[in-house]
Formats: structure tokens, C-alpha cells, sequence
């Protein structure tokens, strides 16, 4: 670096250079100067290993005072700030974080240098501590300083001063020339030109800070390797180079093997290739550090999906939808007139599910959050959705919103139709599973649960009774089988409270009469009851497992089919005129006194329950379990017949 006063002849042409340096302060004589910093230096003065700092700063102590009479700690303040100022400027072409991107080609660069004006003064008193230097404020201070070369015949000239550095020679060329330049592309990460054939790769960003594939030069993609603390890189063998901005975010996968990276054909192989042919220190074994995404199959839909985060409040439009024996599915709007309780018994029951959840960090498939979670939408539907169902109007099975309580990671809720117990059991497509799975996690955060909808008027007014009876008696009891079932106990957003119908005798009777509470009636109840159409149970701790969500619709499928064989007795009741039966009050204080082996025994017995319809159920609850739960009573004998259930 040197030093030039302003007077100088090499910066005397106004069109070259033609700073404001005519600053006037109170008190004090202002002098300015041309700090030159040669291209060559840069690399040294970012990485800290430039040595002539200290004699640039005492000359210019020296121009404003004698630099034996000044304080040492003041002299060292005022050299360090200088230094960090000159260093920002440099910092508007080249980045620190990528200064070993280019130190070989700025090393190399003997015309190019930057022009900064320094501004020395002392105050009138002459005091050693009034000393100051600092860069003055040129015209164009507020864009990114000039960049100035010499000509064959050593004379300065200036570029303009929208710039971009060509990677591949290491000179400064006017940006608007470079992207005029077919063989040359300006890099996602770095924002530096080089050949795009040669010396950049197309990639995916995990955080999708930009769409698609993009340009980014093989070095940035090196850094992403490499480095500790910048990012991840992952490749799916073929199709997809993703690059992420959090190291751990691969950790769990393997390596890919560096022969068969190099040994590939296409864009990646060259790639690869051009990674392997750099020697230095820091690139020794680099392409080991990439790590093996495995490719995802994801089909296509002739279906236009709304794959939209919808707001919290938002209702989409309410469709039954169930399987037939013939392969088709068929959907009925709400409010036909065969949609009775019977209708739902024999086609049903339907459940309306929630599904809380937070996109994985570890997840199979890498591509941005928000592709995952729109693919998770498609991946619901079968490939040949929707023409294999007969609909009353077009629209899809699931949905996603957003939910204000999920601020555990990235969070998103999935909500379904209404769908039939045997399409939740026997036609979600597998691969959606496996990709929820793979891709979402909800059983380790206490934010998430699984809400499973049940319609009022699937079932009539007894019941209702006894369905609303069970669950009632399991919230008194802190029921092991429903924590079991549940995955938790009575949490902030499942609190296990009893039913409320104030100035009834049978409360538990009046809201299932009235398919409503009375008082605050909260929304985070276990039994939420605040719908007009369906009861929430929200009991469930979140899951993206297929075998336990499926138990869980098992164990409300087994409490609806339980509930309508024990209230066929008793649908002759006329409950407006009559007291209540007998034989219904002893069925209902067994179920109090003996909650979960009730329910047990009643799922062994219930006619409408095959082996099939338990054994998610049973796995959920523990086979040991039921088998201790039943043999502390006289049905013991019962508990044998879970060991038959099917396998899963």
C-alpha cells in the first residue's frame, strides 16, 4: 500500500478521480491523502497476514503529530479502527468468508488497485490524544469504491464502478460486460463471474433461499464440503446437489465413495472432476465429505393440488369419503338425506384427523421445507386420484394450515376430510406414510398431537351416552389404557377434565343430548366439544408413525362399534318421557367401576370387530399389558385370544 497526497499528479484528472475533500471543521486543519491498496494485497490484508500495517499507520501519525509523543494504547485504537475500516471497503468486491476462493488470482492481479481518501488533522491545541486519521468521504462513498488500473503506458484509468470480480483471471471487469458474456455466470453464494461450464455446477439450497437449481462455482461448493461451521452437501447419485446452511444437517447419512464421483458422466461427474484436480492443503480428500441423499420417488398427479399454508381459521369444504368393494371411491356432502346413523354405521365411521407435526432436520428428502410439505399433500392421494372417485366437487382428501402453538421448529398441521375407517385402514397410499415418516417428527415435541373428528350425527343420542360415558369414566380415572392409547396423559393442550352440563342431574347424558357444554367449554379440553358438527378428541401425543396413528383410529373405531352394540338394547327408550332403564344403569356403573377391562372385554365380544380391526390397537396398548389388565378378574381366560391377532 502507499500513500499519495492529494495533490498528486497521478490523481490530478477530475474525470479519474475527483473526491470531496474540502471539509471543514471548527478548529481544525484538514489534510487528505490517496491510500492505494494493490488487488495483489487483498487476500493478505482479509486473512490478518498483511505486514506493512504498521508502516502506513506511522506515517500517517507522523503527517499529523511526531509519532514519539503520542499514547500508546491511543495510537493502537486509532491503527485498528483505520485498519477495520479499510478492510469493509475491500469487503464490497470480495467477501472475507471466501477470500480463499481468490487469494491465487488477486495474488496475481499487478494493474488493479483501489483508491480510498484518507483524511489526517490535529486539533488546534496540538494535543498528542486529538490526533485523528480516518478514510474521508468521497462522491460516491455511498456505492462501493473506485477500482483504478494502469495501461500498457502506466497511465490510471478508472473502471467503472459497478464491478464484479472473473474468477477464472482474477481482474475486476465491468459487471454489465461480464453478463453480456455467454461463457460467464455470476455465482448464487459468492456473487463472483466465472466460465459456467467449467468452473460452476447447478444445485439445489436445502433452505431454499433460492428456487430451482442454481449456478454456484465449484469453490463455494468446496466450502460447503469442507468447512466445519458454513454448511452440508448432499447428492442423490443422478439428479439433485443440495448444499445447506446447517453443518449438521446430513450427519446421519453415509459418504459417497470419491472414485465413483469422479467415474460419473454429465455436469456433476466434470464437476467432481474439477474438484479432485485441486492440490492445495485444504481440498486433500474433499469429495469423501459429501454425503449420499437417497433419491426419492415421488410420482405425478394430472390433478392440480392446493398445496397452499392456509391460515389457522381456514374450513375447506366438508366430503365423506369412503372405499366400495368395486375399486371406486365415492364422496357425499353433508346433509344427505340417507345419512343417518345407520348410514354411517355401515359405511363408516368417518374420521376428520389433525395432524401436528415439524419438517425433520434429518429428513430423506432434501429439498426445501416447504416442497417437502407440499409433496406430503400429494403423497396422500393415489396416483390415479381423483379419477377413481365419484365426488360430489372436485377437492383433495388432506390439506395444510399453519398453527401459532408448533414454534418448535419448522411447524405445519395436516387436515383431512372426513374419511371412513376402512380408507384410513386400507387405502392411504403406503408411500405416504413412509414419506411421513421419513420426512416429519412430532412424537419427540410436546407441541404436537394427533385430533381425530367424529361427527355428532354419526351416532344417535344413546349412543353418544355411552361413547361420551367411556371416555368420561377414562378422564376420572387417569385410565392407563387411554394414556397408553394416547401416548400421554392430561397436558396443557388435552386437559383431561369431565363433561359439564350445569344444572343437570346426568351430565354426561345432556351433552350428548344437546352435543354441547355448558360454562367456558375450553377449546384444549380432551373432549373438545366447542364444533357444531363433531366431537375432538384430542387426547393423542403426536406421531408420523403408520402403525400408531392407525391404532389410534382403531381404539375410536372400537369405542364407536362398542357403544352402538351396547346401546341397541336400549334405542327404544323414549329418554323425554321415561327414567332410564335398569338394565342401562347396570351397564353403566360396570363401565365405572371397571373402565378399561370393560372396554377390553367389549372389544373381545363386539360383533362388528375383527382380528384386523384390533391388532394396530393392541400393539399400540401392549399385548403383556392387556394380558395382566384382564387377568385381574374373572375374564382373564379372554386375554389368550390377543395372542391371535394378526401380525403388523
Amino acid at each position: 500500500m502507499k500513500l499519495y497526497h492529494a495533490s498528486d499528479s497521478r490523481y490530478s484528472d477530475r474525470e479519474i478521480w475527483h473526491p470531496s475533500y474540502d471539509i471543514i471543521f471548527d478548529d481544525v486543519s484538514d489534510t487528505t491523502y490517496y491510500l492505494e491498496i494493490p488487488v495483489m494485497y487483498w487476500s493478505d490484508i482479509l486473512s490478518g497476514d498483511y505486514a506493512d500495517w504498521d508502516e502506513i499507520t506511522d506515517k500517517l501519525e507522523e503527517l499529523g503529530y511526531p509519532r514519539e509523543t503520542l499514547a500508546d494504547d491511543y495510537a493502537e485504537e486509532n491503527a485498528l479502527d483505520f485498519r477495520s475500516a479499510v478492510i469493509g471497503k475491500i469487503e464490497n468486491y470480495v467477501r472475507r468468508n471466501i477470500n480463499w476462493h481468490v487469494h491465487d488470482l488477486l495474488a496475481e492481479n499487478t494493474n488493479q488497485a483501489m483508491v480510498l481518501g484518507v483524511s489526517v488533522w490535529v486539533d488546534d491545541t496540538g494535543g498528542p490524544s486529538n490526533l485523528r486519521y480516518r478514510l474521508t468521504s468521497p462522491h460516491y462513498w455511498a456505492r462501493s469504491p473506485h477500482i483504478l488500473s494502469n495501461d500498457s503506458d502506466g497511465n490510471i484509468r478508472k473502471i467503472t464502478t459497478t464491478l464484479a470480480l472473473a474468477k477464472d483471471t482474477g481482474r475486476f471487469e465491468s459487471k454489465r460486460w461480464l453478463e453480456q458474456q455467454r461463457e460467464y455466470t455470476q455465482c448464487k453464494l459468492c456473487g463472483l463471474f466465472n466460465k459456467y461450464r467449467t468452473e460452476m455446477v447447478p444445485v439445489y439450497h436445502q433452505q431454499r433461499r433460492w428456487t430451482n437449481r442454481k449456478n454456484v462455482c465449484i469453490k463455494c461448493v468446496c466450502s460447503f464440503i469442507k468447512g466445519d461451521t458454513i454448511g452440508d452437501v448432499g447428492y442423490d447419485g443422478g439428479s439433485q446437489l443440495i448444499i445447506s446452511d446447517n453443518p449438521q444437517i446430513y450427519s446421519h447419512l453415509d459418504y459417497h465413495d470419491k472414485e465413483h464421483l469422479v467415474g460419473l458422466s454429465g455436469e456433476y461427474g466434470r464437476a467432481f472432476r474439477k474438484i479432485a484436480e485441486i492440490e492445495d492443503w485444504w481440498h486433500v480428500n474433499i469429495l469423501n465429505g459429501i454425503k449420499r441423499v437417497e433419491t426419492i420417488d415421488i410420482p405425478t398427479w394430472d390433478y392440480q393440488f392446493d398445496t397452499n399454508i392456509h391460515a389457522w381459521n381456514w374450513r375447506f369444504p366438508i366430503f365423506l369419503t369412503n372405499s366400495r368393494t368395486y375399486g371406486v371411491f365415492e364422496s357425499h356432502s353433508v346433509g344427505y338425506d340417507w345419512q343417518e346413523p345407520s348410514w354411517y354405521a355401515n359405511t363408516g365411521p368417518y374420521f376428520g384427523a389433525e395432524f401436528e407435526c415439524f419438517v425433520r432436520n434429518d429428513r430423506q428428502d432434501l429439498r426445501a421445507n416447504n416442497e417437502v410439505k407440499k409433496t406430503a399433500i400429494k403423497m396422500f392421494h393415489p396416483t390415479d386420484y381423483p379419477s377413481a372417485y365419484v365426488q360430489d366437487a372436485e377437492h383433495q382428501l388432506i390439506y395444510a394450515k399453519e398453527d401459532g402453538s408448533l414454534n418448535d421448529g419448522d411447524g405445519i398441521e395436516f387436515v383431512s376430510q372426513p374419511l371412513s375407517y376402512d380408507y384410513w385402514m386400507n387405502h392411504v397410499p403406503d408411500r405416504f406414510w413412509d414419506y411421513f415418516r421419513n420426512n416429519f417428527r412430532a412424537r419427540n415435541s410436546s407441541q404436537c398431537g394427533i385430533h381425530v373428528h367424529i361427527g355428532w350425527d354419526s351416532m344417535d343420542v344413546v349412543q353418544r351416552y355411552i361413547f361420551l360415558y367411556f371416555l368420561n369414566r377414562m378422564n376420572l380415572g387417569s385410565s392407563e389404557l387411554l394414556q397408553r392409547v394416547a401416548g400421554r396423559g392430561s397436558t396443557y393442550y388435552s386437559v383431561w377434565n369431565s363433561l359439564v352440563y350445569q344444572g343437570s342431574r346426568d351430565q354426561v347424558f345432556q351433552v350428548a343430548l344437546e352435543k354441547t357444554q355448558t360454562g367456558e367449554n375450553p377449546k384444549y379440553n380432551s373432549i373438545n366439544t366447542r364444533h357444531t358438527d363433531t366431537v375432538e378428541l384430542r387426547y393423542f401425543q403426536g406421531n408420523t408413525g403408520e402403525n400408531s396413528i392407525k391404532g389410534i383410529f382403531q381404539f375410536i373405531n372400537g369405542l364407536y362399534r362398542i357403544s352402538d352394540e351396547l346401546a341397541n338394547p336400549h334405542r327404544d327408550w323414549d329418554y323425554t318421557e321415561e327414567e332410564q332403564p335398569e338394565e342401562l344403569k347396570f351397564l353403566l356403573e360396570g363401565i365405572k367401576e371397571q373402565t378399561d377391562s370393560t372396554f377390553l372385554r367389549q372389544l373381545m365380544n363386539t360383533e362388528r370387530l375383527t382380528a384386523d380391526d384390533i391388532k394396530y390397537l393392541v400393539n399400540r396398548v401392549g399385548i403383556d399389558w392387556i394380558r395382566t389388565k384382564l387377568n385381574e378378574d374373572e375374564y382373564g381366560y379372554m386375554a389368550d385370544q390377543y395372542l391371535n391377532v394378526p401380525s403388523i
